[in-house]
């Protein structure tokens, strides 16, 4: 059974002060942060359990690799930036393949996000950190290609779709927001994202079924979130 993003938070909690024993332990009190091990060096033993987390990255329409796309696990490798963590990235390759390692064991539910230009992650992916998930393949949608009325492919089981509209109120008028950035927000980490359509539209999936926030902004507005409550599929305008 999936754990409640609550209950993950409150493992994340008990999570940094652990961290934090750890760096002490392997930099030693009053020193400053170990110096991080490049992506390309060899493999070191690390002061802690940890797993290598590896797999595809993938056009949703066309099943073509995508390269040159990083893989970010959060909040571990971009909320947690804690010394004792000694992550290694690269970039998917030609075929793209991708390896994130040094990842910690522990039992927490994380957020798995490939980025690149010109493409972004509708459906969020989320990934338990016990290591018992070492294979985790990763679909992007060309920002051109995305459908707002349905899912770029069928979401994981026991996770919910959001769908809606953005508007704009200018000088007491509300009109549908064209172009629009739509994200699933977690601890200021952006898990899943759309570009709303002519009009107005977003579809976002692969979402938790607990109580999350979704943030919109455009160019031409300062951005608006909103809360959705715990539950199944839903619509809601932002």
């Amino acid at each position: 059974m999936m754990p409640t993003l609550q209950s993950s938070i409150r493992g994340w909690a008990r999570t940094i002060v652990a961290f934090s024993a750890l760096s002490t332990a392997c930099n030693g009190p009053g020193q400053g942060p170990a110096s991080p091990t490049p992506i390309d060096s060899p493999s070191t033993t690390l002061p802690y359990p940890s797993f290598t987390l590896r797999g595809v990255i993938t056009d949703s329409t066309s099943g073509r690799p995508i390269s040159q796309a990083r893989v970010f696990i959060a909040p571990f490798t971009i909320q947690l930036p804690h010394p004792a963590l000694n992550v290694q990235q690269g970039p998917s390759d030609a075929a793209g393949r991708y390896e994130t390692s040094g990842l910690p064991i522990l039992t927490q539910l994380a957020w798995a996000q490939a980025a690149v230009d010109g493409w972004v992650q509708q459906c969020a992916v989320p990934v338990l950190m016990d290591g018992s998930i070492t294979t985790l393949n990763v679909q992007l949608t060309r920002s051109g290609d995305l459908s707002q009325t349905s899912p770029p492919y069928a979401p994981p089981p026991g996770t919910r779709t959001v769908t809606g509209r953005v508007f704009v109120n200018q000088d007491g008028v509300r009109t549908p927001a064209a172009g629009a950035f739509v994200g699933f927000e977690f601890f200021d980490y952006v898990a899943a994202s759309t570009i709303t359509d002519a009009a107005g539209r977003f579809l976002l999936c692969g979402l938790p079924t607990t109580q999350l926030q979704l943030g919109a902004s455009s160019t031409s507005t300062n951005g608006a979130s909103v809360s959705i409550e715990s539950g199944g599929d839903t619509t809601v305008d932002i």
